[in-house]
């Protein structure tokens, strides 16, 4: 049997529905559990504090530890270099401390260190140089000098620069920049750092011939050849003339320079025939 059940009352068992459901969220959030709440927000906040000054502190401890070292003398190179890079990198010129901070590390070198920009891409630079190379050579086998480190500076790639120093530092002579320069571009372009016999050899044959004398002779065939001023043009260089059309030309001095010379004067006169000989006196 279905009972039926008036518009009223039906509204309030609702009613009476919701309040019990009120009721019960009232219930599950006790006052207990709200302190529970608010201390369980209270320690992530705490902890978060204690987080970011705890950080807080590892940088300032990193800046003072560097700038100690760069207070020793700016004069120590080497480690003034790694100190700098290690601020830069670590961007720790941004620290406060006594209220100051700095957000651009040009104002802080300048300020603190009078370090121009230039000194400290300087530092920078042999800094990277010094931290990749202290990872495959001993102490005793580091760079010695700034300029060591601004010339491997320049050396493309850490394999590349890696490659140069060992082959400076098993050579066992001196290091200057320009043989760590000679060696970058020797591996560059052949892949090794040691000359051949061969290699040598040639070089001391080019050595040789740039003491000696190159002369250059132009057996010319001109049309209408006027010596004096071919001697105006080529100056003190020997012209004789063996017939009316016909002249050699001797000029002293390399092969480039004799052509140069011969080119500049041919534009304006009209060479038939031509035989070139060289000769090294």
């Amino acid at each position: 049997m279905t009972t039926a059940i008036a518009s009223d009352e039906m509204v309030k068992m609702l009613d009476g529905v919701s309040k019990v459901v009120e009721t019960k969220k009232e219930k599950t959030t006790t006052p207990k559990a709200k302190k529970l709440a608010t201390t369980a927000d209270a320690t992530v906040a705490a902890d978060a504090t204690v987080e970011t000054e705890s950080l807080y502190e590892i940088h300032l401890a990193e800046l003072n530890e560097q700038e100690a070292i760069i207070a020793k003398g700016q004069d120590a190179f080497f480690a003034t270099a790694l100190a700098v890079l290690a601020i830069v990198q670590g961007k720790l010129f941004r620290v406060e401390r006594d209220g100051v901070y700095f957000k651009k590390q040009g104002d802080y070198f300048m300020t603190r260190w009078s370090l121009s920009d230039s000194q400290v891409s300087r530092y920078i630079a042999a800094g990277a140089v010094l931290s990749h190379l202290a990872k495959k050579f001993t102490k005793d086998e580091m760079p010695k000098n700034e300029g060591q480190c601004r010339a491997l500076a320049d050396v493309k790639t850490e394999e590349l620069q890696a490659a140069v120093w060992k082959a400076c530092v098993e050579s066992g002579e001196k290091i200057t920049a320009k043989t760590i320069a000679d060696l970058a571009k020797r591996i560059a372009t052949t892949g090794k750092a040691t000359v051949s016999e061969e290699e040598k050899a040639e070089a001391v044959a080019f050595d040789a011939r740039k003491t000696k004398t190159e002369k250059t002779l132009f057996g010319l065939t001109v049309k209408n050849p006027d010596l004096e001023e071919m001697k105006n043009h080529f100056g003190q260089s020997v012209i004789e003339r063996t017939d009316t059309k016909s002249v050699f030309l001797t000029i002293t001095g390399t092969r480039q320079e004799a052509f140069k010379r011969l080119t500049g004067w041919k534009r304006f006169h009209e060479i038939t025939d031509m035989v070139i000989k060289f000769s090294v006196e």
